[in-house]
């Protein structure tokens, strides 16, 4: 009888480690085919990392696909999808609209050289070097700039950045970086703003000048609807800051760190005071 009491016990104590919480989990991710980014994250290296935190988690994961990113961070705030990797102005925008959407962590990508793991990048503001005309920051007045709309290194930054040096211009938003690139080398527009990896990319075989470079770009976000318990984005918390490496092979990230507002705060600033793409 005793045998039999410790055997179901066991069992009992296997099936709560098998499965930690209520119902599956579901993680939203943004990719949309038609951009064409020259940075592609397939749909198959997300699946690896959902599989990798559905191990660790003990409960099972769902990869959902949004094309919209907007629309992926208000389907967190409605608690449609549990967790989500969410891009910095659909965060942010949500998160002033509702306040139903939770940080947990600072997504890591490597440095240039890849030496270490970083929480910011850089957005330049380039034009073509053949262009003559602008050399300095006080010769972007009055041109055409091609902006990446819903994007901080793409948009909200650079015109944060411009928006406090006076500078007077006019735009188009495209649909991406990608797009607006494309812009700028048919002539439609003068000046881009590139995020570093399409910038390192492009600037040479594409033959960029740089006229600014605008630091201390914070990375996306990892984040949790308010619809999941606490006690449940405590262990999400937890479980995401340990994942191994391994878990992150394929996508454009390598890591997280622990969510910190004051890296975002000139992201809120730049929102909050830029006109978006509706203007």
């Amino acid at each position: 009888m005793k045998t039999l009491i410790k055997s179901l016990l066991l069992c009992f104590l296997t099936l709560l480690s098998v499965n930690l919480f209520a119902a599956p989990l579901t993680f939203g991710v943004n990719i949309n085919s038609a951009n064409n980014e020259t940075i592609v994250v397939n749909r198959a290296s997300y699946q690896h990392f959902v599989t990798a935190l559905s191990k660790q988690l003990k409960t099972p994961v769902k990869l959902v696909v949004y094309s919209d990113p907007m629309s992926l961070t208000n389907a967190v705030a409605a608690g449609k999808v549990d967790l989500a990797y969410a891009k910095v102005v659909p965060f942010i925008k949500t998160n002033l609209a509702n306040k139903n959407i939770i940080p947990l962590a600072t997504v890591l990508s490597w440095n240039q050289d890849k030496t270490k793991m970083v929480d910011t990048y850089s957005s330049y503001l380039v034009t073509l070097a053949s262009n003559k005309n602008i050399n300095k920051l006080s010769d972007l007045n009055n041109v055409k700039f091609g902006f990446a709309k819903n994007s901080i290194s793409g948009y909200y930054f650079p015109a944060y950045y411009l928006q406090r040096h006076n500078i007077a211009y006019s735009y188009h938003f495209y649909d991406s970086q990608y797009a607006a690139f494309q812009a700028l080398k048919q002539g439609k527009v003068s000046v881009i703003a590139l995020w570093d990896s399409n910038y390192n990319l492009n600037k040479m075989k594409s033959q960029l000048k740089t006229i600014e470079t605008l630091s201390n770009v914070p990375n996306p976000i990892i984040v949790v609807s308010n619809k999941v318990s606490a006690a449940d984005q405590a262990k999400i918390k937890q479980v995401i800051l340990a994942l191994p490496h391994t878990a992150y092979q394929g996508l454009a990230f390598a890591g997280v760190e622990n969510y910190n507002s004051n890296l975002y705060r000139n992201a809120y600033a730049a929102v909050k005071s830029v006109a978006g793409p509706s203007a």
